[in-house]
């Protein structure tokens, strides 16, 4: 299988699985466009990359999101898959969130991925492939993650959604578990980390190992170029999850402290 010549968008490649997905699609032959908020990360994973083009947006601006679209549609001449690798999460109980909160998990998770594929339906070639990153969380809710399971429950059924709305367009959900090296925690404080983290190895929702970026990334790559070199074959869901079953040992303060630090990843 191979992406040579796939006309590739990515959205959320400026860190984490969206960027490890871009540069190992573009190591393999693609035409890629990392898009992103962060202009300058958008350099770096180019530059990581050897080749591709950087084209900012910003998905929880709906005035700024058509015309990013339009502009990586053309620099690809055409868009033949897409992966929305957006995600935003903080750990807080369902009484401590805001209005505000609540908009700022679900602005960049939910509503960001429909104008986002709305933008880029016109351009989408004939079986084209638009790929989501969802999470175990949905049916898996965890302490302090409501919020964020709520928005991927939701993400669920857009997916459903537009597969019913699309039918010549093959629109996947992708559900990930448990992956280190993103920024997934950037928004974590140590304490919630704590409680949070002792319900989940209580609960067996903590998994006794975790998965790197590039491995995922180099799943999608494979999912990718496997359906485009298949174009009669559909692939509504895909899960990914690390080997080795739930974490059953009590938590200790070291794993807690380990735990925050591989959820929170130092940015440099």
């Amino acid at each position: 299988m191979s992406l040579d010549g796939a006309r590739v968008l990515v959205v959320g490649a400026s860190a984490g699985i969206g960027r490890a997905f871009g540069v190992a699609a573009a190591r393999g032959g693609a035409d890629v466009v990392f898009a992103a908020r962060r202009a300058d990360r958008l350099d770096d994973a180019v530059q990581e990359a050897g080749s591709g083009y950087a084209v900012r947006i910003d998905v929880c601006d709906e005035a700024t999101i058509g015309e990013a679209i339009d502009q990586a549609a053309a620099r690809l001449g055409g868009i033949d898959a897409v992966l929305y690798a957006v995600g935003f999460a903080r750990i807080a109980r369902l009484q401590d969130q805001d209005a505000q909160q609540w908009q700022d998990v679900l602005g960049p998770n939910v509503v960001g991925a429909a104008l986002t594929v709305r933008a880029a339906i016109p351009h989408l070639s004939p079986g084209a492939i638009v790929a989501f990153c969802s999470s175990t969380s949905d049916d898996q809710p965890r302490w302090g993650l409501s919020a964020y399971s709520v928005s991927k429950a939701a993400l669920n059924r857009l997916v459903e959604g537009l597969r019913a709305e699309h039918r010549d367009t093959r629109f996947v959900r992708v559900t990930i578990g448990s992956t280190i090296g993103t920024e997934f925690g950037s928004n974590f404080t140590p304490e919630l980390v704590q409680q949070a983290f002792a319900h989940w190895v209580v609960n067996a929702q903590h998994t006794a190992n975790m998965m790197q970026p590039g491995d995922v990334a180099n799943v999608l790559t494979d999912l990718i170029a496997t359906m485009r070199a298949n174009p009669n074959v559909d692939i509504p869901n895909l899960s990914i999850e690390p080997p080795g079953g739930p974490l059953t040992l009590p938590p200790t303060q070291d794993m807690v402290t380990k735990a925050y630090e591989a959820l929170t990843p130092r940015v440099e």
